[in-house]
């Protein structure tokens, strides 16, 4: 397209980039979701067993408060073998 403005030429030009149709994005949203459903059970799965490994075990004892009697918190670390003589 040419514009003509005080005798002089400017020259522009109009990109059009075309996206995905409605039907294609709307497949593509049905495939993320569909792998979502399936790995959801997945990930709760590894979220429930990290929660049972010694090292969070740790962590939730080092975060959460004493309970009145501290020695509860020592007696459960020689329990695990974690305190050393």
């Amino acid at each position: 397209m040419a514009i003509e403005d005080n005798g002089a030429a400017t020259s522009t030009s109009v990109l059009s980039l075309d996206g995905p149709s409605k039907p294609v994005a709307g497949e593509q949203i049905e495939e993320v979701r569909a792998d979502l459903k399936n790995n959801s059970s997945k990930i709760t799965t590894l979220i429930e067993d990290s929660a049972k490994t010694t090292a969070s075990q740790d962590i939730l004892e080092e975060i959460s408060p004493l309970p009145s009697n501290s020695n509860t918190n020592f007696i459960s670390r020689q329990s695990r073998g974690q305190v050393n003589f």
